[in-house]
């Protein structure tokens, strides 16, 4: 059967199926349609996409309006527009919506197909808009190049052309019309399937167990799914018919017969298809449907298939806007949506927020593949400590939160999870998580407020406790104030050079004078000086730390201009964020500053902690080896008190390794203390690295250090960090007395 018209009358009618000679009906009118966009060129591209164009035997008929008002003016005078091509977005952000609303409601006509263009694809349709208002495509404008133009035309003309000829019809089609409506507010896909086999078997009147299938046109694999089933079928519901099962078969026999499969076991029906998929209905039954029901049951599916189809793309655009692409879990959206329950319910949730430290690093310097990978392999092992009373989401970049009730996760499970390491192709990527914790939600007063207290815990941990887990607490709010302000002061500190250097020597234990200096960066005020520890953090989680570390490597560079006066080979070690080192423009800035300043490389040394062993081995590998072969050297401060591994000694270009303070400490007081500085020592002796002792402040410890071979020494017992005028006299007097 094939649908035709006749000049005398244009309503739709069916006809016998036309030969090779007979593709295309006589011509009938043109299909009046109708293009709303504030846009002139859209209209221009449009006409000339679909110049010369005939579908389904027709020519276009293109009418133009250029705002909602303008459409609304047209559509009052013309009942007779068969498509609208309409923009969502014109004078106002629901300009489209409301023209949808009127064509429907106000004139209530339910037969003009409505195609959806945007050229802001955030500002999606609501899927409720779709749904009520039977919106027949929605698509980006870059999606509807000249063929998907004309392929989505011919869709919505089809579809038109078959409403129309519902229309037409005696009571059977108001039936159609009805049931149709009331099957688009059916609450899941199941739930539709099942109402769509029901009506076919009430127009059929035959009652046999059913399967509903539909397969993805555009899949290589062709594989059949199960929407809805029942009896004997109902196991299948949900699953995937494959080459190897026995209805594969069937169901492709069904498509190629174009209507019915009779295997005189079981009927196989075809629904019908849409641009992207193909529908068919097994019947256990072996029959042959009446005549004359087959005209109505053949227009009842093309009505249903539409309706299957728009049902499907809300199903779409609701795992859309509940669930993340990527790791296949609930996004913050559906986590805010939980938590308007959770905080007023009976049972107490605990709410956690996971960060991964420095993942930024992963994607710049392993790529977004790596990136990606790490945030799966990350999804799938938070999954696996969930049972069916928790949940996990992805709310961000690089953080999740998990939901579950109180005390039903301790620490120590959440960090045994980052015990191993993520693998990457050859390589295995150690990751640390920062985490912050909500205990018992029902102390919350809204969901924004569980997610502000959580925030604001994970805040601190990046800040303060990188690698730990902080418990929210209402102190927080306090420190988070005063954090706050003191960003805001470090930011006029550094755009009104309110910063300093200090300067410590670097003792030699065997000739007694100084090698080197450490410079020490100080934030000086009227109420005295800003503890080190507490701007440097604020500028690492504010972004802030890069400005301080070009100021670091400028001042040295001026500083050492004076300091050369005196001591004119003098190697001056500066403190350098891993994460800084790690950066290209970084290097790039610290050599050209060192060229304006006539500094020679092998002047500067750069301190790192043990960090760097928990970064991207081979970007730092990488970096540090360009800082080497310039000519810079590398120290590794505080040793022994990190990540406790002696691989990377190995692997790093580094000169120097210095001992913590701690360990200096405990030399004078057990033998312990002075055995793991031995350790240390002989350790670097291994490696022919340098070794300074850190905090010495007695002539005790001076001497411990000479016994067990310590090459230098820094502390008070030498000289306290000072200005530089202060250093350069200290330096006069200690290595030129």
């Amino acid at each position: 059967m094939a649908l035709s018209t006749t000049a005398s009358d244009e309503r739709l009618v069916f006809a016998n199926e036309p030969t090779e000679t007979e593709q295309k009906p006589p011509h009938s009118g043109a299909w009046n349609i109708l293009i709303v966009d504030d846009e002139p060129d859209v209209h221009q591209v449009t006409m000339l996409s679909l110049r010369s164009v005939r579908i389904l035997g027709r020519e276009l008929a293109l009418h133009h309006a250029y705002s909602g008002a303008q459409a609304e003016q047209l559509l009052k005078a013309n009942q007779h527009f068969a498509v609208v091509l309409l923009d969502v977005v014109m004078e106002s952000d629901d300009t489209g919506l409301k023209l949808v609303e009127f064509i429907r409601r106000t004139l209530k006509n339910d037969e003009i197909r409505i195609i959806l263009r945007t050229g802001q694809p955030g500002m999606a349709p609501e899927s409720k808009a779709v749904a009520n208002y039977d919106i027949n495509d929605y698509r980006a404008k870059t999606e509807l190049t000249r063929t998907h133009l004309i392929t989505s035309l011919t869709s919505a003309l089809r579809s038109f052309q078959q409403i129309v000829t519902l229309h037409n019809t005696q009571r059977d089609m108001a039936k159609i019309v009805s049931t149709a409506n009331l099957m688009m507010h059916t609450g899941s896909l199941p739930s539709f399937g099942m109402q769509m086999i029901e009506q076919i078997r009430s127009l059929l009147d035959v009652e046999a167990p059913a399967a509903l299938c539909w397969k993805d046109l555009e899949s290589s694999t062709q594989a059949w799914h199960v929407l809805a089933a029942d009896e004997h079928f109902q196991c299948l519901e949900g699953s995937i018919i494959d080459v190897q099962h026995p209805l594969f078969d069937r169901l492709n026999q069904a498509v190629d017969c174009e209507q019915w499969f009779d295997n005189q076991l079981q009927t196989s029906l075809t629904i019908g298809h849409t641009q992207e998929r193909q529908f068919v209905l097994i019947m256990d039954k072996h029959f042959k449907p009446e005549w004359h029901h087959v005209e109505t049951l053949r227009l009842m599916l093309l009505t249903l298939t539409s309706s299957l189809e728009n049902q499907l793309l809300l199903e779409n655009l609701k795992t859309q806007a509940w669930e993340d692409s990527l790791c296949g879990i609930p996004n913050r959206a559906r986590l805010m949506t939980i938590l308007a329950s959770t905080v007023q319910s009976p049972v107490n949730y605990d709410l956690y927020l996971l960060d991964i430290d420095e993942f930024s690093n992963i994607n710049s310097g392993l790529g977004q593949e790596v990136g990606d990978h790490v945030l799966i392999q990350l999804s799938h092992r938070l999954n696996s400590l969930m049972t069916d009373i928790g949940m996990i989401f992805r709310i961000s970049g690089d953080t999740f939160a998990i939901l579950s009730p109180c005390n039903f996760l301790s620490t120590e499970k959440l960090f045994e999870l980052f015990d191993s390491p993520i693998q990457v192709a050859d390589s295995d990527l150690r990751i640390i998580v920062s985490i912050g914790k909500v205990a018992d939600l029902s102390q919350c007063s809204s969901p924004s407020d569980a997610m502000r207290k959580a925030t604001m815990a994970l805040s601190q941990a990046k800040a303060f406790q990188r690698g730990e887990l902080v418990t929210y607490a209402d102190h927080l709010d306090e420190i988070v104030s005063a954090r706050l302000k003191l960003l805001n002061k470090l930011k006029n500190a550094i755009r009104n050079n309110g910063l300093c250097l200090y300067y410590q020597p670097k003792v030699s234990l065997v000739s007694g004078q100084a090698n080197g200096l450490e410079a020490l960066m100080r934030w000086p005020t009227d109420d005295g000086f800003i503890p080190p520890q507490d701007f440097i953090s604020v500028a690492e989680s504010s972004g802030l730390i890069f400005e301080l570390e070009r100021f670091l490597i400028r001042q040295t560079c001026q500083d050492l201009k004076e300091i050369e006066k005196i001591c004119p080979d003098t190697v001056i070690a500066i403190n350098v964020s891993v994460p800084v080192v790690e950066s290209e423009d970084f290097f790039e800035y610290v050599k050209d500053t060192l060229k304006e300043y006539n500094v020679r490389p092998e002047q500067l040394m750069i301190e790192l902690t043990e960090s760097i062993m928990i970064r991207n081995h081979k970007l730092i590998n990488k970096r540090l080896n360009q800082y080497r072969s310039f000519g810079i050297h590398f120290s590794i401060d505080d040793f022994g008190t990190g990540y406790n591994s002696l691989t990377y000694l190995h692997d790093l270009p580094i000169t120097q390794i210095k001992i913590d303070k701690s360990f200096i400490d405990n030399m004078t007081q057990s033998n312990n203390g002075t055995f793991l500085s031995s350790v240390i020592i002989s350790i670097a002796n291994h490696f022919n690295f340098e070794s300074v002792a850190e905090g010495v402040e007695t002539a005790e410890q001076v001497v411990a250090l000479k016994n067990i071979g310590c090459n230098y020494a820094q502390g008070y017992y030498f000289c306290k960090p000072c200005s530089l005028e202060n250093i350069c006299k200290w330096l006069k007097q200690t290595n030129h007395p």
